[in-house]
């Protein structure tokens, strides 16, 4: 098969994927929830939602070019220090945006070492609009790296190998390797949006307006009424901007979950294709590992440095100077200082990620069949990842802030009730797609045999499917787990008086700035997200759930 005839069923597969027709109904349906809000939204609202996929946008187009680059560097290059990058950025999946927030503002916010030595307390490098760009984008790059470096490896390497036979090597790849992993980009982009236009954590620190922004701000001044009125008798706007997005949203999500569902690793004799880069492996390596400084390295240098400053007052003058003794101290004082709200995150994290799980498993053991039974897992997955964060907020407190049903008041007043559904709900889709893939590993002859025996589902799922996937289900709690600490935008507005967790109590803090004592928290809790994640990483190995990263 000649290099010419590779490239254009390529661009065919790319150009007109399986399943086109009804992706373009899933379009049908994205517009069609704009009409609402083109005609019956005030021009403010128009403006919000357009502010909102406007600052979308502008991370993915930055992101995404970085993390395709990454990702074949990464991935299909003989590059030195690569596979220490990608556990990196395995690493930063996990890591909560209130905490790169927080590493980022430490050194070039307000308050942050930079702008006090440089005097640009005033005028920092991470405000407005370029902070808010600036942090999202380094959060980014890792997500865009890790969905290509998957779409890679679902191409076949004997595809690769004819094009190789007729064109050079970085001919072959942007002609026939890139259109094939077409999917994959796209999904990154598009996940991108999806995370972005539904969180708050940076926009609020930063002050640019979004659709989900004005919604915690609205609930919090109580400006905004819960329920759902047209935008004339609102104070500040109506249902249709969130109506819209969350369409928008919806289709996006269902759009990665259908092309991800139909990714399959390609079962071939031999690995991917790895090139040779030669003389330009030395460059190529600086590159790589520069990347890793500024989205890994930077964020936390910023910490240890805010965390270990001593200010000393002498007859002319304020002197600031890095403490080493200074900084062990506060890593000790820190935890005693948020001993509460590390209760409460345990707790709540804990019971968010056991219930996940519970749901999940059942969820992905109907779905593993395929046809109307993935139904409500697909459901699940997409609800959990398409509706912003306060609006699941809101939705919870709508069911349960209830004066005319007492128990429902003290459910939401008097425990943790409210707090665990939004977590659970947040952290659903991630086990969902964890032990659904675990569960279609599994033997189909083996659950025959078992029927056979006599076998009902729940048999075949309780003493076969859970035991031969007990690593799967391990890592799909610890994913949970932490998705459920690092969550802010679904569970600030729900939290019951008297509990408070550390994402809600550092967001608060950094807002004026990120001080000695912050700093040392979010140290201690990213050296957790580091265990976390090589106990992640143990896991998918134990579970083959990446058996691309560790070949």
């Amino acid at each position: 098969m000649g290099a010419s005839h590779v490239v254009g069923e390529a661009f065919k597969t790319a150009a007109r994927p399986p399943g086109h027709r009804s992706e373009g109904f899933l379009v049908l349906i994205a517009i069609l929830a704009t009409l609402p809000l083109a005609v019956f939204g005030s021009s403010r609202e128009l403006q919000l939602t357009f502010d909102s996929l406007w600052f979308a946008a502008n991370v993915a187009l930055i992101a995404a070019p970085l993390g395709v680059f990454c990702a074949v560097l990464l991935s299909r290059t003989n590059a030195p220090g690569r596979r220490p990058v990608l556990l990196l950025f395995i690493a930063l999946l996990l890591m909560p945006l209130y905490l790169q927030t927080a590493a980022w503002d430490a050194g070039f916010g307000r308050q942050g070492w930079y702008s006090v030595i440089t005097g640009s307390m005033s005028q920092p490098p991470l405000a407005g609009w370029r902070g808010a760009v600036w942090v999202h984008t380094a959060a980014a790059v890792p997500w865009v790296t890790l969905i290509v470096a998957a779409g890679l490896w679902t191409v076949d390497p004997e595809v690769e190998d004819a094009a190789l036979l007729d064109a050079a090597p970085l001919a072959a790849y942007v002609c026939v390797t890139l259109p094939l992993i077409l999917d994959s980009i796209v999904i990154g982009a598009l996940w991108v949006v999806i995370a972005v236009m539904g969180e708050i954590t940076v926009t609020d620190m930063y002050q640019v307006n979004t659709y989900a922004r004005e919604l915690y701000i609205g609930f919090a001044l109580s400006e905004f009424l819960i329920e759902a009125r047209p935008a004339s008798t609102t104070k500040s706007f109506g249902a249709w901007p969130g109506i819209a997005i969350t369409a928008w949203l919806t289709v996006a999500v269902f759009f990665c979950l259908r092309r991800l569902i139909r990714w399959t690793p390609v079962l071939s004799v031999r690995p991917p294709k790895v090139h040779d880069l030669h003389r330009a492996s030395i460059p190529i390596a600086w590159i790589i590992g520069g990347a890793a400084i500024l989205v890994g390295v930077v964020p936390i240098a910023n910490l240890i440095y805010q965390a270990g400053i001593e200010v000393t007052q002498t007859s002319t003058a304020y002197l600031r100077q890095w403490s080493f003794a200074k900084f062990i101290t506060i890593l000790f004082e820190s935890p005693i200082r948020f001993s509460r709200e590390i209760g409460w995150t345990l707790v709540l994290g804990g019971v968010s990620a056991s219930a996940s799980v519970a749901v999940a498993t059942l969820l992905s053991w109907w779905a593993r069949e395929g046809g109307w039974r993935a139904a409500p897992a697909l459901f699940a997955t997409v609800a959990g990842v398409a509706v912003p964060g306060p609006m699941i907020a809101l939705a919870i407190i709508a069911m349960l802030n209830r004066e005319s049903a007492p128990w429902s008041l003290w459910l939401y007043d008097q425990t943790i009730f409210a707090p665990s559904v939004a977590l659970t709900m947040r952290s659903l889709p991630w086990s969902v797609l964890i032990i659904w893939f675990a569960f279609r590993t599994i033997s189909v002859q083996t659950l025959e045999n078992a029927s056979l025996e006599g076998a009902g589902s729940m048999a075949r799922l309780l003493w076969i499917a859970i035991p031969q996937r007990i690593p799967a289900i391990a890592l799909a709690w610890l994913v949970a787990f932490t998705v459920a600490v690092g969550d802010l935008t679904s569970s600030i507005l729900v939290m019951p008086p008297g509990v408070d967790s550390l994402s809600i109590r550092i967001f608060g803090l950094i807002h004026s700035g990120v001080d000695d004592h912050v700093a040392a928290i979010c140290l201690l809790i990213i050296a957790g997200m580091f265990l976390v994640s090589a106990i992640a990483a143990y896991l998918g190995r134990r579970a083959k759930l990446w058996p691309y990263v560790a070949s």
